[in-house]
């Protein structure tokens, strides 16, 4: 029973890590490739440049996520980073929507991080419940 429990685990942590993984590359493309359409969403930025550097680190991390979800090599590492990168952004998405010149675009994202969080820590349960 303790085998399926953590093959359903595994198999979850892997489509979540590819999931995620395609989120975070579509987000930070977004501003590398249109940044004009980003900032009619999310709200005009003094320095772009913070966006897109942004945009470059989620494009990283999004890759490296979908490979390790492929490969069936998601670790308890890839998931850690996946968990916090997620809270993280979850943190300044809240902050950010509070600030002038940005729009409540803000809020979806912080909706979509907070259930990846969620969704982490239900596989790290299932996993750890044997």
């Amino acid at each position: 029973m303790n085998g399926s429990r953590d093959d359903r685990a595994r198999r979850s942590a892997e489509l979540l890590a590819k999931i995620q993984g395609w989120f975070y590359l579509a987000a930070g493309a977004w501003p590398l490739v249109s940044g004009k359409s980003f900032q009619q969403v999310t709200g005009f930025k003094v320095d772009f440049w913070l966006a897109q550097t942004v945009g470059v680190l989620l494009v990283v991390s999004g890759l490296v996520m979908i490979l390790a979800g492929r490969a069936k090599r998601v670790t308890r590492e890839i998931g850690l980073l996946a968990a916090l990168q997620a809270a993280g952004l979850l943190i300044v998405d809240v902050y950010c929507v509070t600030q002038p010149n940005t729009t409540r675009a803000y809020l979806l994202d912080a909706l979509a991080e907070a259930a990846l969080v969620i969704l982490w820590i239900r596989v790290w349960r299932t996993h750890r419940a044997k």
